[in-house]
């Protein structure tokens, strides 16, 4: 049942449905955002930077200075030249302890220099697992834990494997002509071509690697 309008004082009709939209009170919008704007994986915020969309706040990410990156990269070459030694050593005595239980004559100078000429040919192949495999776990070899960087996309992003087993490769390509290396010196972020072939960069490692987004 519809009741009738009410009045007012002065004896009119007070019909509320019967008021001008402009004499209305404006109904209340949609309310603006003012917290972080999240757009995919990067937040941008107050602090102008763009990380982790559920990470604090982290100040953008600085090439790597190319003193550390030669620091590191002259620490994993000794560490690949040890881990190759190691091997030669292990591969010269496996086979020397087989001759012996054969009755036979110990390996002779002849053997020794085609097992170094072996570990000479895969030197290469050394290179690529040892950069692949530490690459494309967090991307930091030990010497470039020690020299406090890391591998990441030229998105900043995390690598993965199959972006490092790549870079890798390019990287045991590039070692033999090392003024390849010297690109660095000269292009945006100090990325060789390596990097530029990888599609990625070698930053100053945060405090927390974990930060970096996959």
């Amino acid at each position: 049942m519809n009741h009738p309008p009410d009045r007012d004082d002065s004896g009119e009709f007070n019909d509320a449905s019967a008021t001008p939209a402009a004499q209305r009170a404006p109904e209340e919008g949609p309310r603006l955002q003012t917290g972080p704007v999240r757009t995919g994986f990067v937040r941008e915020d107050s602090c102008g930077t763009g990380h982790a969309a559920d990470g604090p706040c982290q100040p953008p990410a600085r090439p790597a200075p190319l003193i550390r990156r030669a620091a590191a990269l002259l620490l994993d070459l000794i560490l690949i030249a040890l881990l190759g030694l190691l091997l030669a050593v292990a591969a010269f005595y496996g086979v020397a302890l087989g001759l012996r239980q054969a009755g036979q004559a110990l390996p002779s100078r002849d053997l020794v220099f085609s097992l170094a000429e072996t570990f000479s040919a895969g030197w290469p192949l050394l290179v690529l697992a040892y950069f692949g495999y530490f690459t494309g776990g967090d991307g930091r070899t030990p010497g470039k834990l020690v020299s406090r960087i890391m591998v990441v996309t030229a998105h900043g992003t995390a690598v993965g494997p199959l972006r490092a087993w790549w870079r890798a490769c390019l990287l045991s390509a590039s070692l033999p002509v090392f003024p390849i290396l010297i690109v660095a010196v000269v292009t945006p972020r100090n990325r060789a071509l390596h990097d530029y072939l990888a599609g990625t960069r070698v930053i100053a490692a945060p405090s927390a690697p974990s930060s970096i987004p996959t």
